[in-house]
């Protein structure tokens, strides 16, 4: 199962190049422009991470992860033209996991979202599964160790 990144960012020709490299990087990507949207499209799609910029028309960054942080568990990484020591401090003390200064290259900002992935527990949900014997099997972790209903740990 891909794990799932919202992407938020008011250049559209960002998000979509940005979903299409994270997409090759076989990551299942959603993008919003707008605050409004990426609240919408967070609910439809409960992403595993989330990539957001600091400027946005209408609200900032911190307002979102913010908000985010009042209802979600999804770890943010910022992003953002603006490389000031103070917003980058400001975001480590507001929980995000990361910060990415533009322009970064592609294997940047991959590396970085499988950083936080492996070091954040709410990317590791067990995958669980029915078999057609009608077990119940629960992968715990990314390494295929796997244990079926009444088995003990």
């Amino acid at each position: 199962m891909a794990n799932k990144v919202l992407i938020i960012d008011d250049d559209v020709d960002f998000v979509e190049m940005l979903k299409i490299v994270l997409r090759n990087a076989g990551f299942d990507v959603a993008g919003a422009n707008d605050y409004q949207t990426a609240v919408q499209i967070w609910y439809e799609v409960d992403p595993d991470m989330i990539l957001s910029d600091l400027m946005l028309p209408g609200v900032d960054g911190w307002e979102i992860i913010q908000g985010i942080r009042k209802v979600a568990k999804s770890p943010v990484i910022m992003v953002s033209a603006a490389s000031f020591q103070e917003n980058i401090l400001k975001g480590f003390g507001i929980s995000t996991k990361d910060y990415l200064i533009k322009p970064f290259h592609k294997s940047e900002v991959i590396a970085c979202i499988k950083k936080v992935l492996r070091n954040t527990s709410y990317a590791h949900r067990p995958n669980i599964r029915h078999t057609p014997d009608s077990r119940i099997v629960i992968d715990l972790d990314a390494h295929g160790q796997e244990m079926e209903y009444g088995q003990e740990f």
